[in-house]
């Protein structure tokens, strides 16, 4: 099978999902120093995201219609359905560190978790023994799952970061999750079809879930900071009082 423009995408892909990936690390080493490290889930996403592209730009070169290829195929759906709606709790949770209203509370926290917890379950019952058929599209060879099912994880999933990048939006004029989830939103509505695009708006939508992480970190830093100027300030008349005495 030759190379074709396809290939060469989703190799590209593959290399902007393994900088993303990259780039979480040095948010949680970050986040450590002030016990921010939520982002951890993307980790999981991303590593799934990487090995999707690569099965799609280089697997497909290397297996031909075999049960190889469609052993490899496998953990591509597996790693999609079970850890993409990790996207929600991480995101429930950064607006609680970037103090939008309500989000410090424990019952959203728990609604989201629940909804986190519904859409995994939804992915997992979608790949319990999972037919897939054998098809080439744009001059990518791969197994896909035959039937239709309706997508109502992924859905849930991107409605709920919709839900959630409204409120950055409005209370911490924070624009990039409601960004990047309306971009896989308009993709999925218009080119479904199209494996190069919605792969695309994936990169898109943990873009924006990797820069909000890295937000909430600097925010958190910001916040622990302004505390110890705060405990400073409150001990120095105290101090002042201690000298003023001993004088």
């Amino acid at each position: 099978m030759t190379i074709t423009p396809s290939h060469i995408a989703y190799m590209f892909y593959c290399l902007c999902a393994i900088a993303l990936f990259a780039t979480t690390i040095w948010v949680l080493r970050n986040g450590r120093k002030v016990k921010v490290t939520e982002s951890i889930m993307l980790l999981l996403i991303l590593g799934g995201l990487i090995y999707d592209n690569f099965m799609l730009g280089v697997g497909s070169l290397i297996f031909e219609e075999s049960q190889g290829l469609l052993i490899a195929t496998l953990p591509r759906f597996a790693i999609h359905a079970l850890c993409t709606p990790l996207l929600i709790i991480h995101a429930a949770l950064s607006c609680g560190r970037l103090n939008v209203p309500g989000y410090r509370s424990r019952a959203i926290i728990t609604w989201w978790g629940a909804t986190t917890f519904m859409c995994i379950l939804l992915g997992l019952l979608r790949e319990i023994d999972p037919t897939f058929e054998y098809s080439v599209e744009g001059g990518i060879a791969g197994f896909r799952p035959s039937g239709e099912t309706a997508p109502i994880a992924e859905v849930t999933t991107v409605f709920s970061l919709i839900v959630m990048g409204i409120a950055l939006t409005r209370f911490v004029r924070w624009p990039w999750m409601l960004a990047s989830a309306s971009v896989i939103l308009f993709f999925n509505i218009f080119f479904l079809e199209n494996g190069a695009v919605t792969n695309l708006g994936e990169l898109i939508l943990l873009s924006g879930s990797v820069a909000t992480g890295a937000y909430a970190v600097s925010y958190a830093k910001k916040e622990r900071e302004l505390k110890k100027q705060e405990a400073l300030a409150q001990r120095k008349p105290k101090d002042s009082e201690e000298e003023l005495v001993t004088q």
